[in-house]
C-alpha cells in the first residue's frame, strides 16, 4: 500500500468516525429533548387550556406523531 492510500484511508476512517460520533450526539440530544417534552407534557394541565391552545397542541402533536411513526417505521 503507497503512502497515498495510507493517507486516503485515514481520511475515510477519521470521516467515518466522525459521523458515528456526530450521529451518537445527535441520538443522546434527541433523548434529551424527548425526556424533557415527556415532562413538560406530565406537567400541563390540559383541562384549563382554552380550545385555541387545545388546538394548537393538537397540530402540533399530530405533526410530531407523523415523524415518530416515520422515524419509528425506519429503525
Amino acid at each position: 500500500m503507497g503512502s497515498t492510500s495510507v493517507i486516503i484511508k485515514q481520511e475515510m476512517d477519521f470521516h467515518d468516525s466522525y459521523e458515528v460520533i456526530e450521529d451518537m450526539v445527535n441520538v443522546s440530544q434527541i433523548e434529551q429533548k424527548a425526556n424533557r417534552l415527556t415532562e413538560t407534557f406530565k406537567m400541563l394541565n390540559y383541562d384549563k387550556l382554552k380550545q385555541p391552545e387545545k388546538d394548537k397542541l393538537r397540530m402540533a402533536l399530530t405533526e410530531l406523531r407523523k415523524t415518530i411513526d416515520l422515524i419509528l417505521n425506519n429503525l
